[in-house]
């Protein structure tokens, strides 16, 4: 497909884990890659953006407190961390086991903290955006520095979309509400990778 068409990849982590997740190889063959949530971008392997944020102490000290106070068993290590121009928060830490994520999804599924956190952020802090992604934590960007930045170096007679983030809290869904109003996009809500897939295969199978 990125031999034949300009496929790029957004995502809400730096690039060391975007090469983990999809493969150097795949990574260096695409277009663009927006990483952080489009706050750093590559154009064919070359870095052309940055956005650095500094969240406040405020929004440090509120973390910290609700990180702590959460009746959840046990903490590993890396409850915040800063990636150019975003910040992701996870009560039981990105160090943990896959075990230990597992115990925290199922406690999440019932307590719905990370909903709840979502929800404090929203109300205590007017200049930030909050989106639930992954399994165990919450991404936090300044406000209008969410994905849809990355329309601003997309400028394709026609633009396709795929997302799994959609809803309110979803990453991707500031992408999709720009570009339903757009006559020259069409924007596919996934759940699973496999659905790209079919819909690659159904709908553009003359593009591979």
């Amino acid at each position: 497909l990125a031999k034949k068409n300009k496929v790029s990849i957004a995502t809400g982590s730096e690039i060391s884990n975007t090469f983990l997740q999809v493969g150097r190889e795949l990574v260096e063959n695409f277009y663009m890659c927006f990483n952080c949530m489009g706050n750093v971008v590559y154009k064919e392997g070359e870095l052309i953006k940055q956005n650095f944020w500094i969240p406040e102490k405020r929004l440090f000290v509120f973390l910290i407190d609700f990180i702590s106070s959460s009746k959840f068993s046990f903490r590993t290590a890396k409850h915040l961390e800063l990636r150019t121009g975003s910040m992701n928060v996870s009560v039981v830490g990105r160090n943990a086991t896959p075990e230990q994520r597992e115990k925290y999804m199922e406690y999440d599924s019932r307590e719905h903290e990370r909903l709840r956190l979502a929800e404090l952020l929203t109300t205590e802090f007017k200049d930030i955006e909050i989106s639930i992604g992954g399994n165990v934590s919450i991404d936090i960007c300044p406000k209008g520095k969410n994905k849809s930045q990355i329309l601003e170096y997309v400028n394709e007679e026609r633009i396709v979309y795929f997302g799994d983030g959609c809803g309110r809290w979803g990453n991707d869904q500031p992408v999709f509400d720009i570009i339903r109003k757009m006559d020259h996009a069409v924007g596919h809500e996934i759940e699973q990778w496999n659905e790209t897939m079919d819909i690659l295969l159904s709908n553009y199978k003359n593009n591979l």
